[in-house]
Parts: structure tokens; sequence; C-alpha cells
């Protein structure tokens, strides 16, 4: 059992649980403080599905997925960033990764669009890929 001691907050507002070491867990989580801000009700969800080139390695496909996920630190419109393999049997073939960005609305879409640390990933996917299809839909 982790523990929990309001006592440790830091000075930034933020509350630390330590937990127990396991080779697969980390030994520090981090709970943003409630204030009065609350996430909008609706969200956008940015889903780009990829076919990658026959080239592009395994290896390759990972590092790129690393770089989309640690866009999350970096550009402050993303509430939530997701990768992964297609688990559709019918479309995985066809679309075998899948990015899914979540984001407040179609603004906040377009700044994480234009944000340079985005342009340089998508450069680099631009290179790896033989087809990109999106859709973004709002839900809520």
């Amino acid at each position: 059992m982790g523990w929990h001691d309001p006592k440790r907050a830091s000075s930034t507002g933020l509350l630390f649980t330590l937990l127990p070491f396991t080779p697969h867990r980390s030994l520090l989580t981090v709970h943003l403080p409630l204030t009065s801000h609350r996430l909008p009700t609706k969200m956008l969800h940015h889903t780009v599905l990829i076919r990658w080139k026959p080239e592009t390695t395994p290896e390759a496909q990972c590092a790129l997925a690393g770089k989309l996920l640690a866009l999350k630190g970096v550009v402050p419109e993303v509430r939530a960033i997701h990768t992964g393999v297609n688990r559709d049997p019918e479309g995985r073939t066809e679309w075998p990764f899948v990015l899914l960005v979540v984001v407040d609305d179609e603004d906040a879409l377009r700044r994480y669009i234009g944000h340079p640390a985005h342009q340089a990933v998508a450069r680099e996917l631009a290179a790896a890929r033989e087809a990109r299809m999106a859709v973004d839909v709002v839900v809520g």
C-alpha cells in the first residue's frame, strides 16, 4: 500500500504518493491539486491512423510512438495522448498504428498541430509512413 500525506504537499500544491517498489511500477505518483477550474465537458478527440512504410522497423515505430507521447509534457493543449497497435481485426492490416490526442476544442487542435514540437515529430512520421488518415470528433 502506498501512503498519502497532505503534509508532504510541495510548494506548487502538488501532492506526492510513494508506492512500494516493484520492477514494473514507478515509485512516485503525482496528484494534481483540486481547483475550481473544470475541464470542458466536451473534448475533441484527434485520432490518426498510420500505415508504415515497409522499411520502417519496429524499433523506429516505437521510437516515434515515444516522441508522440512526449508531446504531452511539451504542448500545453494536449490533455491526453495515447498510441498503440490497432486492435480491430479488419482494420489493423491497413492501419496498424493508432494515435489518439485529446484537446479542448478545434482552436486547441490548431495550436497543437502548429506547435514546433508537434511539427518536428510530424516531419519524422511523414518520412516513416506510407499513408495517414485522421478523424476528429467531439466527445462528451
